[in-house]
């Protein structure tokens, strides 16, 4: 892709993203203080998923070469695979903007979420057999049961990234963290560049309290992450183990089932939101700047001491398990 369209995009989503307000109020996607979880002082428009949807279909208008270049050794070349892949995409647009503007039920979405999931892994060409890669184990092969382990990591890692949305800035740091990761193995992809661009200038709205990606954000970044993620994986010659990807996420991973514990134990319903996760205990502590400093390296420090480092996955999950809880109990002070 040429650096003229390259500099086309960053304006494009700049006007877009300047243009948040009359999206947010035209659309209806507005997310307003409820003083429970939302403390901003006016509603603010949760149009990063919108803004996202016009890119991506910008793109496959302008160079769909972009867009076909992410797909390779993922969806076939027939024609219905990729039409599958790219009703799903659209579906779950659709089920995020509807969630933005009416709070779906979360049994509801739920079942749409696993229905998606099924029309995108019925797109991708998998063996009709599949193993679980760990560096410290032997495979854990899944015999006929691929598609349905799938299912359910792509349906838990949207509902676990979309938990782990809560202060200005922390997903726009996860998936810029988790985009780099990608570029590792897969170099520069358009398309990677073009999320990167997006996340950067969204994270300068964000910052400001003038945007936010809201749930129809979260899902269509996870989606772009998931199929990348399954490419690599695919990717036998690139060896990457199953347990590399816990490390990647393990920061929300640890969060989501430490909460749906305690809520579980409060006998509370575990996909209600509340202020248990970890980004909250740590904003009452120690303020938010700091708090989108901690989460940084929360997030950063695993996969670089599993990856870089070449530590491994016990000691960087040591070291994980000791800076959240010292990050929780150690005592805080409030920053400006």
């Amino acid at each position: 892709m040429s650096n003229y369209l390259y500099i086309f995009f960053l304006f494009y989503i700049l006007v877009l993203f300047l243009k948040s307000n009359v999206i947010g109020n035209k659309l209806r996607v507005l997310s307003k203080p409820d003083s429970i979880r939302k403390f901003q002082e006016r509603p603010v428009p949760q149009v990063g998923g919108i803004i996202l949807f016009l890119v991506i279909i910008s793109i496959a208008i302008i160079d769909s070469k972009i867009i076909l270049l992410s797909l390779e050794e993922l969806v076939s070349s027939t024609g219905i695979n990729r039409f599958f892949f790219s009703l799903s995409f659209f579906l779950l647009f659709i089920v995020g903007l509807i969630d933005d503007r009416k709070n779906l039920d979360p049994k509801s979405k739920l079942v749409l979420l696993i229905f998606i999931a099924y029309i995108l892994l019925s797109s991708i060409a998998l063996k009709e057999t599949t193993y679980i890669r760990l560096s410290f184990y032997k495979n854990i092969d899944l015999f006929s049961f691929n598609n349905l382990v799938l299912i359910f990591f792509f349906v838990f890692l949207i509902n676990m990234l979309n938990m782990f949305d809560g202060i200005n800035l922390q997903s726009s740091i996860t998936f810029l963290v988790i985009n780099i990761y990608l570029i590792f193995y897969l170099g520069f992809e358009p398309l990677i560049l073009i999320i990167i661009i997006f996340l950067l200038i969204f994270s300068f709205f964000n910052y400001k309290n003038l945007a936010y990606l809201g749930d129809c954000g979260i899902y269509l970044l996870t989606f772009i992450t998931f199929n990348f993620l399954l490419k690599i994986y695919k990717n036998e010659s690139l060896k990457v183990s199953f347990d590399e990807f816990f490390i990647l996420f393990i920061l929300p991973i640890f969060d989501i089932f430490r909460v749906i514990f305690l809520r579980l134990k409060e006998k509370k319903n575990p996909l209600v939101g509340d202020r248990m996760h970890f980004h909250y205990l740590i904003l009452d502590k120690f303020g938010y700047k700091l708090s989108i400093v901690i989460i940084f390296i929360g997030i950063l420090m695993p996969i670089t001491f599993y990856k870089i480092i070449n530590l491994g996955f016990f000691v960087s999950f040591a070291f994980f398990i000791l800076y959240y809880f010292l990050s929780l109990y150690i005592k805080g002070f409030k920053s400006k």
